[in-house]
């Protein structure tokens, strides 16, 4: 999603951003990393699932918004979104933050090929070169969103560390054909429901518990993405005749 970060620090002495009102921007990303306070919510409206984090071998937690790489079902070609919630990272995107290392505070940084942020945006950033108020609005924003994600991920390590983590491979049929998202992992229920005492205990304390029931509950909407994926291949097919 993020193609080009810039941070805010460099960029010119007037600043603004444009945001836009739809959601083509994430057109190509079929999951997102969601933090622990969103479970409830997403669980509601799309599948969570956990992945394994490539360079730290630890899971995240994820909506699932496709069925096969780069491709958003739950955004059509207007940009409009077909979920009832909108994760975060979403809602403050074009916005990162860049840094923060060797005990630096992080700074405000934004995907200069969104192409919302430009001289013109209405709504400030920089004003001769001094931060507006929206800037520090943005950071600790930011900040929660990590802060939150963090939590899911210790959250995922105790199901982990509980043995009740296994590999998830829902599938849609299409065209005769099974299509499944690769690299999912989900709660096991037989192993969760065997837990008692102490090890119950230690999840609870850790977020385990909440994030276990929302990725469970969560599981159900799968089938909303196989419907996704059908309206959009419909929609995608030529007409053979004129109605």
């Amino acid at each position: 999603m993020f193609r080009t970060i810039m941070p805010l620090s460099r960029a010119g002495d007037s600043l603004g951003v444009e945001w836009e009102a739809g959601f083509e921007f994430a057109r190509g990303s079929e999951r997102v990393e969601i933090g622990l306070s969103e479970c409830i919510q997403a669980a509601a409206a799309m599948p969570l699932a956990l992945v394994k984090d490539p360079e730290q071998e630890a899971f995240r937690v994820v909506a699932v918004m496709g069925v096969e790489d780069n491709d958003n079902l739950l955004v059509d070609d207007d940009g409009h979104w077909h979920a009832g919630y909108t994760p975060s990272a979403l809602r403050l995107y074009p916005f990162t933050l860049s840094g923060g290392t060797n005990g630096a505070d992080p700074e405000l940084a934004y995907d200069a090929a969104s192409g919302m942020v430009h001289v013109g945006g209405s709504q400030r950033l920089l004003d001769d070169g001094q931060p507006t108020e929206l800037p520090e609005r943005l950071i600790k924003a930011l900040r929660w969103m990590e802060e939150d994600k963090i939590a899911a991920r210790i959250a995922a390590q105790s199901l982990e560390v509980a043995g009740v983590v296994g590999p998830w491979e829902p599938s849609i049929t299409l065209h005769g054909e099974e299509v499944s998202p690769r690299g999912l992992y989900g709660v096991d229920q037989k192993a969760l429901a065997g837990l008692r005492g102490p090890m119950l205990e230690a999840l609870n304390d850790a977020g385990g518990l909440l994030l276990a029931h929302a990725q469970l509950v969560s599981m159900n909407n799968f089938p909303f993405l196989g419907r996704r994926l059908h309206e959009a291949e419909k929609q995608a097919r030529p007409m053979l005749f004129d109605a």
